[in-house]
């Protein structure tokens, strides 16, 4: 049977499984595997498995809880392994949300065992749609979009950007998404530059790239000082009504937490 997903996210998820499957397995030979196959109520399950590494602990419900959630992110250090893409679960956890992916990581014995399950109902819209259909299946107003929207993004992980990229075009008609920060601090610069030529620029608040921290709303701030008139959104994953408070003073116009699917952070920004 044919099943229609997001190509792109899925392939980051998945990516993302063997990479740490191979990384993370038995250092003799994790014996990797990966199989497709049909799951409750005309679902989809993609399983990535692989041989424990014995000098491991063994995975506990609550330490993948924690790494889901990025609760533990500050006492870990970014990989220096060359072959890390530097991407984590929190962000694996991410782009499932924004493709209406469930995903779990467990182990069973020597085994570890990682799932991702797409629902059959989890249709996407096209990008390609006719003006005179209003609303897709999920009730996005897609009309209330001007057609060839042009976003700039800016974020300290790659698959945060791409899941921005790909969530943006087919939810919020953007004819254009760029991304910076993939390249670390380097990218500031070309993206103070960029982004006021932009209809809606996106910021991550904590720029964490490797040996410098920056601030989002710094950026936000600079960018509205210098007298850009379109859309200034803050997503972050604080989110407190302080926070709120700060990025509104800097002249932010609309906020989003990083837990929000990116069909429902369109929502929020098309009423913005």
């Amino acid at each position: 049977d044919n099943v229609q997903l997001d190509s792109q996210l899925m392939d980051l998820i998945l990516d993302n499984a063997i990479a740490n499957a191979t990384k993370h397995g038995h250092p003799d030979g994790p014996n990797v595997r990966i199989t497709v196959k049909g799951g409750s109520n005309g679902s989809t399950v993609f399983e990535v498995s692989n041989l424990a590494n014995p000098n491991n602990e063994v995975l506990s419900t609550a330490f993948v809880a924690r790494m889901f959630s990025g609760e533990d992110r500050d006492q870990f250090r970014s990989s220096s392994n060359l072959l890390s893409s530097g991407i984590g679960l929190q962000q694996t956890q991410r782009a499932a949300l924004a493709s209406g992916t469930d995903i779990s990581l467990c182990q069973e014995g020597s085994l570890v065992i990682f799932q991702a399950v797409q629902p059959s109902s989890c249709a996407l819209p096209s990008v390609d749609r006719n003006d005179q259909e209003d609303e897709d299946a999920d009730g996005v107003d897609l009309s209330a979009f001007p057609s060839g929207l042009h976003i700039c993004c800016i974020d300290d992980t790659p698959l945060s950007l791409r899941t921005l990229e790909v969530g943006l075009k087919q939810n919020a008609r953007a004819a254009k998404v760029d991304t910076y920060g993939q390249n670390g601090p380097a990218d500031v610069s070309r993206f103070l530059a960029h982004a006021p030529r932009t209809d809606i620029i996106i910021f991550d608040n904590h720029l964490d790239f490797p040996g410098q921290h920056m601030s989002g709303v710094e950026l936000l701030r600079t960018i509205k000082q210098e007298g850009f008139q379109g859309l200034l959104v803050i997503r972050s994953g604080n989110t407190s009504d302080e926070d709120i408070l700060q990025y509104r003073e800097a002249g932010c116009h609309c906020v989003l937490g990083k837990e929000i699917p990116i069909k429902e952070a369109a929502v929020i920004i098309k009423k913005a």
